[in-house]
């Protein structure tokens, strides 16, 4: 009677308890977390996506749609008059919060913990559905805290949501196949829905439900109720994804069904370059002048792709432009694609967790949280030794049955319900893992997959567990030898790959400049180029970092260190230059002008700063060409032909002096400067009256001009006759 009073006191511990239990642990790290990533350089400064999408939701909330530094690019990427070039989803999540927060990225970094620990308590009734209470509590608690999932939701990327979505899709059709009730399957597909305004492959995944639908209701013999089901699917999915379709169309006049990033995404891991885990995308350089892009260059992108096609292009065509390269690619590859493909494999399963914007290996080594926490080989290993014992304990089941008191079995026994939802989470996984397959693998293309090998996980470590209380010792030490070989193999890293640590210092060195704390910035620097001296883009930054401290000498250092890895860099020569200047070698920054000039001959400030130089240096016939090559490109500023007539009159070429002049002065009337220098020419000519004319003139658009006056006053004493307006 006690034993049994025990039993039942068991059961009816309430939901919430135990939820509340699962959610402790998972708040302790969240707060140990957060309370680093407060720190972090990028905590306020995304950077890459996270910055693409930090600015569109900042520009949907407040409807200011200005690039500024901060957003890690200068340029527009003018995603108000365009199809999306990226789901929506994420940005219109993260608008929300930002209007509600006033853009705070600390209470924004709370909700996106919020919201994980919410998705352990789903993980709970997913798990509670599926394999039963215990089991469920174990998978819950491995949701509630793997690091990488607490990681993500400190960042500003659409993976902060993935885990909370694919759980909710999956446990919506769980339901719908316990009960087979219609507003369940019309829930899953809203639930679609809203996952494929995030991560738009998930959209793989519905075909294999409507015959996973099918192939449940053959089974139940309900065969009458397909039509609904599908219909109910698909109606609810389309009610999140054809108002972006629609908003496409009618904004960006363009046919794109979410995102038109579909094409760059699959030549970018589809192409002679392709290592299968790089976002680099061929031939960038000749397309934007850029070494590098980001979602903020996609214009520049869509206007290099016209310039090589001849022909004006919508976003979608620009997508289709660049799904045939990397088709023709593909079909004349084969072999080499074939290879591609196994390697992409081999990273998807693999041990490491990729890089994409920042280097998550290093992120984890540096976090006094994570540091020593389990990773993916864990996640692989709990979820295929999970997956082996369900199918060969079903296949031996009437076996287990007859040989074991229903009362033991009953929290291990898999229904045929449970079997039909463990082939669907299966299904789901395989979509998934096929749906990156074809673009390039990072590690936060695979965190929606890896909750589902944690919920076959909780269920094999739940049955090793009843081996030990059954006393099947020997059972349960097979299969914990087991665990362990896969966990070994798994960690096996079948495709070599190097952590990029000085890549990780750099980025982290930017952040800091942008938050206005150089010398940290500066101690980044440092470490990136001991770590890799031929990085150029770490030199570039720390001879940077340098030149605003006004140490001259060590920025002309590393400038020149930066030219010597890659000589075309039109920054470097351009920095070098003023740099060069401010120590007082003014030939040498010329000819540092030179040189950037010859990599982008229309830099108007470089070549402006070298006309003025070359004057300053007497080198007048150099000087009026570098003006008169400006006034060419910009034919109607009035400055500069006022600049050029001051080169040509210490040239003397006093008559083309005057020309330029009054070209200065006939494009802007009121440029007083251009008088008074007009005047002081007129006096080299010995025309008093004139000179006296303009200096008035000069002095009538500004009387407190003190040059003006000044020679005003000295050109009438000469010819003794007193300042009358005075």
């Amino acid at each position: 009677m006690g034993k049994k009073s025990r039993e039942m006191r068991k059961k009816n511990v309430p939901v919430w308890l135990i939820i509340a239990a699962i959610i402790l642990p998972g708040l302790i790290l969240r707060l140990s977390y957060l309370s680093e990533a407060v720190h972090n350089p990028d905590f306020n400064y995304p950077v890459i996506d996270a910055a693409y999408n930090d600015y569109w939701a900042k520009s949907l909330a407040t409807n200011d749609w200005t690039v500024t530094e901060n957003s890690a690019s200068t340029n527009d990427p003018d995603i108000r008059s365009n199809p999306y070039l990226r789901p929506p989803g994420y940005a219109y999540f993260l608008a929300v919060f930002y209007y509600l927060t006033n853009h705070n990225f600390l209470a924004l970094r709370i909700i996106q913990m919020t919201i994980g620990l919410l998705s352990a308590a789903l993980a709970y009734l997913l798990g509670r559905i599926t394999f039963g209470k215990k089991p469920a509590i174990i998978f819950a608690v491995l949701v509630s805290t793997y690091w990488l999932f607490i990681y993500f939701e400190g960042e500003l990327l659409d993976t902060a949501l993935s885990v909370t979505l694919s759980l909710a899709v999956i446990y919506a059709l769980c339901l719908w196949c316990e009960k087979i009730k219609f507003h369940y399957v019309f829930l899953s597909g809203v639930l679609l829905g809203v996952s494929a305004l995030i991560r738009p492959n998930i959209l793989l995944f519905a075909p294999l439900v409507f015959i996973w639908t099918l192939w449940v209701l053959h089974r139940r013999k309900k065969k009458t109720s397909i039509a609904a089901t599908w219909l109910g699917f698909t109606f609810g999915a389309a009610l999140l994804v054809l108002p972006v379709t629609i908003r496409n169309y009618v904004i960006g006049h363009d046919k794109v069904l979410i995102s038109s990033n579909l094409g760059i995404n699959l030549y970018i891991g589809n192409n002679e370059t392709s290592s299968g885990t790089c976002a680099a995308l061929p031939g960038i350089k000749e397309l934007t002048g850029l070494d590098e892009w980001t979602c903020f260059d996609y214009p520049l992108i869509v206007r290099g792709v016209e310039q090589t096609t001849g022909k004006k292009m919508k976003y979608s065509e620009v997508s289709s432009y660049y799904s045939k390269k990397a088709s023709d690619y593909i079909l004349n590859h084969k072999l080499k694609m074939l290879k591609l493909l196994a390697v992409k494999t081999a990273q998807f399963w693999g041990p490491t967790e990729l890089p994409n914007n920042k280097e998550l290996y290093l992120e984890k080594l540096n976090s006094r949280t994570f540091r020593y926490m389990p990773g993916f080989p864990m996640a692989l290993s709990l979820g295929l030794v999970g997956i082996i014992q369900l199918f060969l304990f079903r296949r031996n089941k009437r076996k287990l049955e007859d040989n074991e008191p229903y009362t033991d079995a009953a929290d291990i026994i898999i229904t045929e319900k449970q079997y039909e939802m463990s082939v669907l989470i299966i299904l789901f996984v395989v979509s998934y893992f096929i749906s990156v397959l074809p673009f390039f693998i990072v590690g936060r293309f695979r965190v929606p997959v890896i909750p589902f090998l944690f919920l076959f996980g909780g269920y094999g470590l739940y049955r090793t567990g009843k081996m030990f209380s059954s006393r099947n010792f020997l059972g349960a030490a097979i299969w914990i030898i087991v665990y362990i070989a896969i966990y070994l193999l798994g960690s096996i890293q079948i495709i070599p790959f190097n952590h990029n640590e000085s890549e990780w210092h750099l980025r982290r060195a930017n952040c800091y400049r942008l938050a206005q704390k150089n010398y940290l910035a500066l101690e980044e620097c440092i470490k990136a180029v001991k770590l890799n001296p031929y990085l150029e883009k770490g030199q570039h930054r720390l001879a940077d970092l340098l030149f605003q401290k006004k140490d001259y000498a060590g920025a002309i250092e590393h400038y020149n260190l930066a030219l010597q890895i890659d000589p075309d860099q039109f920054d470097s020569h351009y920095n070098l230059a003023l740099a060069y200047k401010s120590s007082g070698h003014i030939d040498a920054a010329i000819d540092q002008y030179v040189e950037a000039l010859k990599i982008r001959p229309d830099y108007t400030n470089a070549r402006r700063r070298l006309a003025v130089d070359l004057l300053n240096q007497s080198r007048y016939d150099e000087a009026i060409a570098q003006f008169k090559e400006l006034i060419k490109q910009n034919p109607s500023q009035a400055e500069l032909y006022n600049s050029l007539a001051i080169a040509l009159k210490s040239n003397g070429l006093i008559d083309e002096a005057i020309e330029n002049y009054k070209t200065a002065i006939k494009i802007d009337p009121n440029y007083y400067q251009a008088y008074n220098n007009l005047g002081n020419t007129m006096l080299v000519q010995n025309k008093f009256d004139d000179a006296i004319s303009y200096y008035r003139q000069a002095l009538k658009i500004k009387p407190d001009y003190t040059d003006a006056q000044r020679n005003l006053d000295i050109v009438l004493r000469s010819i003794n006759q007193p300042d009358q307006d005075k």
